[in-house]
């Protein structure tokens, strides 16, 4: 919880006693949020660390498998391994490579929707158990993680850089948490948008794009992409991203021939047909479609759509105008979250690079009951992300606080500089 209170708790710190920002009984200082932060941090961890010792066999004490989602890649990768790629998109000889591989995951179905370049990235640890690789891939997604924080706070510099609230908050953030815990695979889109942002910044614009489109592991993050390749005209972007493409699919097809991806291409249209299956616990949802889907088809669909597209306008004008890398970069990754079609609680941990982004920057922009009243909202954004409230209420309320985030940040952006235009370097700030 605390990585988002940070500007809270740096102009807490400027002043001579700590003010408490606007908000009534739901707001917090910074030395609350650290204290929550430390924690839920210990809590959080405590709980993996001993959560292998408890439960039977290969099933945790709440009767899931262990390491969830990490199945799915690790039969993937069995499959790409030993050559049996027409298995992968055939949803009853992967389910039954599946069992094979963990027979305690017999009950559980889980659907290839990942393209064939996710299993060439695994292929490497079906060598060994998956018990074992599922560990592996756990420690790896851990040490990611906090590389690219610490490079994140280093690189942004300014009042927080030695703030031990970013510290807690970052391994208290619930989404990172929850991906490790179920084996997921967001640490890569998190790299992806990294490592573009390293190349922004450095005005390295074709590999900005070459690390962007590694995100087409998880394709449905893209569309804001496309939006900022568009309206920022960013041609040399768009040339690294279809590059980084063409060169997956290469060696795709060079490994495991043209079945894998005509078998994905196949498979396209059952996800698509079956979105709202793919989402078991609609709770665990934290996109503008998981409040969309409350309403009735053709009017939840219109209503996705116009409020998608309020947030693509937001994120594009941003994008076009002098405002700083940060935080156009910054937006572009929320609106992902935002208008993202299957975007589940794990997958928010990108947003961990737009928190500490924005606390920097409105820690030097505006004053401390301003900054203050970020840092209670996004607080409350991190409780949304561990309390599934919404399995109660139906609403996900973590959707109107990045919505309120979104309209915060594009607003101060836009109202301190003036657009410019497609002539714009993308690379200033």
């Amino acid at each position: 919880m605390g990585t988002v209170c940070v500007a809270d708790s740096v102009t807490s710190a400027r002043s001579p006693k700590v003010r408490r920002p606007r908000g009534g009984v739901w707001s917090i200082t910074g030395r609350e949020a650290r204290m929550h932060a430390r924690i839920l941090a210990i809590a959080l961890w405590s709980t993996a660390a001993l959560w292998p010792f408890f439960g039977t066999g290969m099933r945790d004490p709440a009767g899931h498998l262990r390491g969830v989602d990490f199945i799915n890649f690790y039969t993937m990768g069995v499959l790409a391994r030993t050559g049996r790629v027409s298995e992968i998109y055939d949803l009853t000889a992967f389910h039954r490579a599946q069992t094979a591989l963990v027979p305690a995951s017999s009950r559980d179905l889980y659907p290839p929707v990942y393209p064939p370049q996710t299993a060439l990235l695994f292929a490497p640890l079906t060598v060994i158990s998956y018990g074992k690789a599922a560990s592996i891939w756990a420690l790896l997604s851990i040490a990611a993680y906090l590389l690219i924080v610490r490079a994140a706070i280093r690189i942004t510099g300014g009042p927080i850089a030695d703030d031990s609230l970013l510290w807690a908050g970052a391994l208290a953030f619930p989404p990172f948490w929850l991906t490790v815990m179920n084996g997921q695979v967001t640490l890569i889109l998190l790299g992806a948008f990294f490592a573009a942002w390293i190349a922004l910044r450095r005005r390295q614009n074709f590999l900005a794009g070459a690390a962007l489109g590694l995100v087409a592991i998880k394709p449905q993050f893209g569309l804001p992409l496309v939006v900022v390749v568009i309206a920022g005209r960013e041609w040399a972007m768009l040339a690294g991203a279809a590059a980084s493409v063409a060169t997956q699919a290469a060696v795709v097809w060079l490994t495991m021939g043209s079945d894998a991806l005509w078998g994905y291409w196949t498979f396209i249209p059952a996800i698509l047909g079956n979105a709202d299956v793919l989402e078991a616990k609609p709770f665990n949802s934290h996109s503008i479609r998981s409040l969309t889907g409350l309403l009735p088809g053709p009017i939840g669909a219109m209503v996705w759509t116009v409020a998608s597209g309020w947030v693509l306008w937001r994120v594009a004008q941003v994008w076009r105008s002098t405002a700083p890398l940060n935080i156009r970069l910054g937006t572009t990754i929320l609106a992902a979250v935002l208008v993202n079609p299957h975007l589940i609680v794990y997958d928010a941990t990108v947003l961990v690079l737009p928190l500490i982004w924005f606390g920097a920057w409105l820690s030097d922009r505006v004053g401390a009951l301003e900054a203050g009243t970020y840092g209670t909202r996004v607080y409350w954004l991190c409780a949304a992300f561990l309390v599934p409230l919404a399995a109660i209420i139906k609403v996900q309320p973590s959707v109107f606080l990045m919505l309120w985030m979104l309209a915060y940040i594009s607003r101060l952006a836009l109202s301190r500089v003036a657009p410019t235009g497609a002539t714009r370097s993308s690379t200033c700030g």
